[in-house]
């Protein structure tokens, strides 16, 4: 197999890849024209580089400028397709059937295997996987009531997920309630320091701009 794998830094988008690590050719990175998009993470995807750097991988980076989400994908893909000699995308969906859908449908299209390891995976399962890499990620945005900046920086692990399980919260932020950036893993080789940081947000929606980060060994 020859993949790519979607990633948006967070702890979805990095476990998936690393359950094909040793078949993964490149990273693709899109950066929606929106924050509030319901396909792509928006949130320091400037420092997804970092990642593609530790691990030694080529980073594609695409430019939604179109307002169809899917356009920039479709597009991306058939070029990487060529490029790499793909046969199939790694994507980190667990439950959301509006993104695995979509991926699927572009990915039948350009003639491309889809492999979703994570998808209608249990809390259980999840964290089992994640312990397993030695993952660590960060909170570093919440947009659900009643998620405060209090959550920010908050390292995603068993006490998070019944935290948020209780608020009736997706526990993998699935919807967008949380999003996450990964900090450590025994793919990356590595552990990030977030050095400098700025929050913004009011009432239920904040987010951690990362600044300037950091590398330590593990």
């Amino acid at each position: 197999m020859r993949l790519c794998a979607l990633y948006s830094g967070g702890k979805d988008s990095h476990l998936a890849m690393c359950h094909y690590r040793e078949h993964i050719q490149c990273l693709l990175t899109i950066l929606p024209k929106s924050n509030e998009s319901y396909m792509y993470h928006s949130l320091n995807l400037d420092h997804v580089r970092l990642h593609a750097e530790l691990m030694g991988l080529p980073h594609e980076v695409a430019v939604q400028e179109e307002d169809d989400e899917l356009k920039v994908l479709e597009k991306t893909l058939k070029s990487l397709k060529e490029k790499y000699n793909l046969t199939g995308i790694v994507a980190g969906a667990t439950q959301s059937t509006y993104q695995n859908t979509r991926i699927k449908a572009i990915a039948d299209h350009l003639g491309l295997e889809v492999k979703t390891p994570l998808w209608q995976i249990s809390p259980e399962d999840y964290l089992e996987r994640y312990h397993r890499y030695n993952m660590k990620a960060i909170v570093v945005g919440v947009f659900a009531y009643p998620l405060d900046q209090s959550y920010l920086g908050r390292v995603y692990d068993e006490e998070l997920v019944k935290e948020l399980l209780s608020y009736n919260i997706n526990p993998f932020g699935e919807g967008g309630e949380i999003e996450t950036y990964t900090v450590k893993s025994d793919c990356l080789g590595k552990e990030i320091e977030i050095l400098e940081y700025e929050i913004e947000g009011k009432h239920n929606t904040w987010r951690m701009y990362l600044k300037r980060l950091g590398v330590k060994d593990i």
